[in-house]
């Protein structure tokens, strides 16, 4: 019945966020049943919105850049009944003192052109999650990540201008365990296929599933393989990053 009442949350927001959205907060269900919940990039609020729900004894502290996203949360948590219990804040979560929480999740902007995909840390332009987890590690405010990434970012190996996700998680003190390994179809007005050429560039060792194949996206480009083509996909994952040095 609660699933029931919840998914409408999801589905009156389109793009392609949702499923990825779903998936993460699914997850996390499995999980985590109690405590404080931190949402960084928390957009509409619907992984949060959803553990919430789902979970009684789970109270939430979303935070997002956008103001609009926030009101969305707000308002939406205020529909599902949960605003006593979800807290929303606008503002730069990179440059905030989070407070203890059970966990973290987050949904990083992982797309050129998308506000946020790039952070500065130590000097350098970096990815969202690599900022994240480093900032995260130096807070020590949480025992637990939650990340939904695609796997071309690099979970288990460099892209090639950054490193790996497990690279960073060690040397920040997590241990990286997989909850969901899974394709996501890329429909041909998907903002990734769009986005290929600079993913080619970010990410030279990124790859799609093309008709079952494995293709680099720089073949994809090089090539100027149609992206009208039905059966493309690209591989994505929920990761937890448990923090061993707590």
């Amino acid at each position: 019945m609660k699933h029931e009442i919840v998914l409408p949350f999801f589905l009156r927001f389109s793009g392609e966020g949702v499923i990825d959205n779903l998936t993460l907060a699914q997850s996390i269900c499995a999980i985590m049943q109690e405590g404080l919940l931190i949402d960084i990039g928390c957009g509409s609020g619907l992984v949060s919105l959803y553990v919430a729900f789902h979970h009684p004894s789970v109270s939430v502290l979303a935070i997002d850049v956008n103001y609009q996203k926030c009101l969305d949360a707000h308002n939406t948590a205020k529909i599902a009944n949960l605003h006593g219990r979800f807290r929303v804040v606008c503002g730069d979560a990179m440059k905030m003192y989070l407070p203890d929480a059970e966990a973290i999740c987050c949904n990083p902007p992982l797309l050129p052109g998308e506000v946020g995909f790039l952070q500065e840390w130590a000097g350098e332009q970096v990815p969202f999650w690599v900022a994240l987890v480093n900032h995260v590690s130096m807070l020590s405010c949480t025992p637990q990540i939650y990340l939904h990434m695609f796997d071309f970012h690099g979970i288990s190996r460099a892209t090639g201008a950054w490193p790996s996700l497990e690279q960073v998680a060690l040397a920040c003190g997590f241990q990286v365990t997989y909850l969901h390994r899974g394709v996501r179809y890329v429909g041909p007005f998907s903002r990734i296929r769009k986005t290929l050429p600079k993913l080619a560039d970010y990410f030279p060792r990124g790859s799609l599933i093309v008709e079952g194949e494995v293709i680099s996206f720089q073949t994809i480009v090089a090539q100027g393989i149609d992206f009208e083509t039905p059966n493309m996909a690209i591989p994505h994952s929920v990761v937890l990053l448990k923090n061993e040095r707590g």
